[in-house]
Formats: structure tokens, C-alpha cells, sequence
């Protein structure tokens, strides 16, 4: 099974560097010196990697230069797995993307479009009609997590379009 662990953000610095969007929790082992990554297109080979404790700026090998680690924008960064038996109660982040969401009453509020890494807890980036809303991914709002879809009670003015201004 194919699992995403990052999308190249954009090329930082002159030499080759990029900037990740992850969605992984090994960021040190999936971007070490030599690691090969599928994309869409084939694999990267990691040739350097810059890290502050933080965050990892790789470097591909073939793509040592500002300009050619430009081509690599929007590219997601795959590793090749085995390991698709979960525990009760887990799932993989690609998992959830195109599920819907819906209220503990039953109301459809929009579907999941992607799952933002943050560092006090992981947002949903819920697709509704009136635009994206960004649903704090913890168990007080996020109440269940199945597989036809994502059980939400949100608190008040979360999704709501016509919430009452606050007047001066």
C-alpha cells in the first residue's frame, strides 16, 4: 500500500532545498540521507537534509539547484508499505479525505478535503458550500470516526454562515 508523508511545499534557499507539508509522525526516518520516496512520476532519492528539530528542508538528488527543486512544487512524497492491519479505532489520515461530515443529529455539513498538521492538534479542513471551515481534529468536536463518515458536534458558530455580528 502507498502512504503519503509529505507534498513538497516550494524550493528554499540555492541549493536544492524544500519546504514539506507532512503528514507523517517520522519525519526523521522517512527523510534521511538516502531514503527513496515514490511520487506520481517515479522516486526521489534523498541527498541532504537540513533540519532544525522542527522542520526537515530535503534535498533530491538530481535536483541539487533552486530552479530544478522548483519543478518539484505540489509533488506528494509516497513510501510503499505492508503495514495496512490497524488496531480498532485507527485509520490513516488519506483515509478520511473525501468524507462526509455530518452533525451527532444527522445533518450533512460538508465533506473532508485534507487534514492540516498543526502544532497543537490537526485541523479538518471541512469542504462546505459557503467555503473550507477548519475543524479542530480532537475528540471533543470530532466524535466519531467511521467509515462511511466523520461525526461532528461542533460548537456554536463553527459552521454556522449567519452567526450574529458582535456590534460595538
Amino acid at each position: 500500500m502507498r502512504l503519503a508523508v509529505a507534498t513538497i511545499a516550494s524550493a528554499v534557499g540555492l541549493k536544492g532545498h524544500v519546504r514539506l507539508k507532512l503528514s507523517t509522525d517520522d519525519p526523521a526516518g522517512r527523510f534521511a540521507v538516502g531514503q527513496e520516496l515514490l511520487t506520481d512520476d517515479g522516486a526521489l532519492t534523498v541527498a541532504h537534509v537540513r533540519s532544525d528539530g522542527k522542520t526537515f528542508q530535503p534535498s533530491f538528488v538530481g535536483h541539487e539547484d533552486r530552479n530544478a527543486a522548483e519543478t518539484l512544487r505540489d509533488t506528494v512524497l509516497y513510501i510503499e508499505t505492508d503495514d495496512d492491519e490497524l488496531y480498532e479505532d485507527e485509520f490513516f489520515y488519506h483515509e478520511l479525505i473525501g468524507l462526509p461530515v455530518r452533525t451527532v443529529e444527522g445533518v450533512e455539513l460538508g465533506e473532508v478535503r485534507r487534514i492540516q498538521a498543526m502544532p497543537a492538534q490537526d485541523l479538518l479542513v471541512v469542504k462546505t458550500a459557503s467555503g473550507d471551515v477548519f475543524v479542530p481534529f480532537v475528540e471533543q468536536i470530532v466524535v466519531e470516526v467511521g467509515d462511511e463518515a466523520l461525526i461532528v458536534d461542533p460548537p456554536g458558530g463553527l459552521f454556522d454562515d449567519d452567526a450574529e455580528e458582535v456590534r460595538p
